[in-house]
């Protein structure tokens, strides 16, 4: 862990996220902040406990936190979630908002607190999701808006500048972890929603569990599609 300081303040951050191919974000943000004169411990899967950390930051770590956990932090918590808050809470919001048909959706960087996804808000920005988008292109766009999304959260939170708002409750939506099952894909969607077809199939490539059916007793996985009418 290194010492960074800004503004004449100074700043310990851990950074905690699963280890997967699936976590670019983790190790995008780490580069980013590294890159603007922070260094981040790194701790992946397990849950540290540094005494001279101040700030702990949660990228796509998947358990539930509790206060003891968070408690230990000068600052306490935040988190990167992929979706503009309170929309979205929980599991999977990348794969959801495009199986949804969504057209916008964003970042938001909140504090912890002892709920999924509930903490207050400190900031959130919004991306555009296009009609031919997938799982990897959207997360692309994510991983470029969440940057310097968290490196301003980080700063406010170092000069002691940071603004929170609380998530207005009657407009959340929740979504719930994915199961092998929750990919098959009915061919019927092809002829009764064309647009929802592409989507559904884009939001499971890979490195996600492809959408998959049936025909003539033979399981077919599709690795992508297009859409090329408006």
């Amino acid at each position: 862990m290194l010492l960074h300081e800004y503004n004449g303040g100074f700043m310990r951050i851990v950074l905690l996220g699963n280890l997967s191919s699936n976590n670019r974000m983790f190790a995008e943000c780490n580069k980013y902040l590294t890159a603007h004169s922070y260094r981040p411990m790194l701790s992946t899967n397990t849950l540290p406990v540094h005494a001279e950390a101040e700030l702990l930051v949660c990228i796509g770590y998947s358990r539930i936190l509790k206060e003891c956990d968070w408690a230990p932090y000068k600052y306490g918590a935040i988190n990167v979630h992929t979706s503009l808050l309170p929309k979205y809470r929980g599991r999977h919001p990348v794969n959801w908002v495009l199986i949804n048909d969504e057209a916008v959706t964003g970042v938001t960087v909140h504090y912890v607190d002892t709920s999924i996804d509930t903490g207050d808000i400190i900031l959130q920005d919004s991306v555009t999701i296009d009609k031919n988008d997938d799982y990897n292109t959207l997360t692309d766009k994510l991983i470029e808006c969440a940057k310097p999304l968290l490196l301003s959260a980080v700063q406010q939170i170092d000069t002691g500048c940071v603004y929170r708002r609380k998530q207005h409750m009657i407009s959340a939506t929740d979504t719930r972890r994915r199961y092998p099952g929750d990919s098959y894909f009915p061919l019927s969607l092809l002829t009764d929603n064309p647009r929802r077809a592409v989507k559904f199939i884009n939001a499971l490539v890979d490195p996600m569990p492809n959408a998959y059916t049936y025909i003539d007793g033979c399981r077919v996985s599709f690795k992508g599609a297009r859409r090329d009418a408006v």
